[in-house]
């Protein structure tokens, strides 16, 4: 059982060694919310659906039109990120396609399994796990401060103008989210002439004040 209240741990049931329940009870307003879901066995091998990318060029849309996510993680957030994009899955439309890509590095052989066992038998969901090993060394991103709630995949987001280049729009999360409706409703939403559609995290700007300027010099 998975209990995610800002932290989460895993315990996997002893009489069904790939079975995990996670137990949502964070703030909003949908409190004990439950996804449950079955993996296979950890294999070797890298599953049709789930693609592990490690080819230094841009990446390429899946669908001629799709919503199209992207994630940035680290092994260490793998908990969460199945969490939220389950819950993207839970509320997917079977009339449009999901193009999810988490950009990533050294991510677990095991954690593909898992995430191909989430989008068993649909064919309009596709997710890849793009390495970015090749731009954190290209850009010296190492060299960038990390700690308090920065790992080195909060810069992976920078990346995407580069990576993504032949995308017409994508829609970037952070993995510790609930998604409770269809993406499309935000990703339909008109941005006109702007480059992105953000919005202020006051939480964030609050938490941080004392110590962002150890963060940028």
């Amino acid at each position: 059982k998975l209990h995610s209240s800002g932290t989460a741990h895993r315990q996997r049931y002893r009489h069904r060694p790939h079975a995990v329940e996670v137990i949502y009870a964070g703030p909003g307003n949908f409190p004990g919310l439950k996804i449950s879901f079955c993996f296979p066995a950890p294999k070797a091998n890298i599953y049709k659906g789930v693609v592990m990318d490690n080819s230094n060029k841009c990446i390429e849309p899946v669908f001629q039109n799709s919503i199209n996510i992207v994630f940035g993680a680290d092994n260490t957030f793998f908990l969460p990120l199945v969490v939220c994009i389950q819950s993207i899955i839970s509320h997917t439309s079977d009339q449009f396609n999901y193009d999810i890509i988490i950009l990533s590095q050294n991510f677990n052989n095991e954690y593909l399994n898992i995430l191909e066992s989430m989008i068993k038998n649909r064919n309009n969901i596709s997710i890849r796990v793009y390495d970015v090993t090749y731009f954190v060394d290209k850009f010296c991103m190492k060299k960038l401060k990390t700690g308090h709630r920065l790992s080195l995949a909060t810069y992976y987001r920078l990346f995407i103008p580069e990576l993504m280049n032949k995308y017409d729009k994508v829609i970037y999360l952070d993995g510790d989210t609930i998604i409770i409706e269809d993406l499309k409703i935000l990703y339909s939403f008109d941005l006109k002439d702007m480059y992105a559609g953000a919005v202020i995290d006051y939480n964030i700007i609050k938490d941080m004040s004392r110590s962002f300027k150890n963060h940028v010099h």
